[in-house]
């Protein structure tokens, strides 16, 4: 007989067969256990805010669950603007997961991190995809209008130039020292 599960809450259920003869004798099976999953299950990335700044290597954390059939799966996707795509099987522990990414192998700019999970039934959910930063290369920075040697009298005014497309630039200092030392 086929029944139609998503009509069925989901959890623990039992089936047994009854069969009646001509002249009414009865056999029932024992009762077997199985359970009813239609729901896909839950996953989450919760140490990832939108925009952030990753540098050397970082530890993706989350959460997945499912009640009915439980989790056989947790994958962590990672993508950029040029469609590389890396794909890490995550460390699982009860609800929890994580992954550690070296992001020194990552192209600096912006990336974006989806978590994928799998219930005992194979059905799936995804999380919206997060964007974030990778920047492991140092700023530019350079003087443009002084030479070697250059004579400088009065005053002067240093000129120059500082970059980085990644995480942007917070701050720019000017030194001098002399033969001796002296740093001003």
């Amino acid at each position: 007989e086929v029944v139609d599960t998503t009509c069925l809450e989901g959890g623990y259920w039992w089936a047994k067969a009854r069969t009646t003869n001509g002249v009414a004798l009865t056999t029932t099976t024992a009762s077997i256990r199985f359970i009813v999953d239609n729901s896909a299950p839950v996953v989450s990335i919760t140490n990832l805010n939108p925009d952030q700044l990753l540098t050397g290597s970082y530890t993706f954390r989350g959460t997945n669950y499912d009640a009915q059939s439980g989790i056989t799966g947790t994958a962590l996707f990672l993508s950029n603007a040029a469609g590389v795509i890396v794909t890490n099987d995550v460390t699982e522990t009860g609800v929890f997961w994580d992954e550690l990414v070296d992001t020194t192998g990552l192209a600096g700019g912006y990336w974006w991190a989806k978590a994928r999970t799998t219930n005992g039934v194979a059905l799936t959910t995804t999380t919206a995809s997060i964007r974030f930063i990778v920047d492991n290369s140092a700023p530019l920075v350079s003087i443009t209008n002084l030479n070697p040697d250059q004579l400088l009298t009065g005053n002067y005014t240093f000129r120059g130039t500082n970059y980085d497309a990644q995480s942007g630039i917070t701050g720019t200092a000017l030194f001098l020292s002399n033969a001796a030392g002296v740093i001003v």
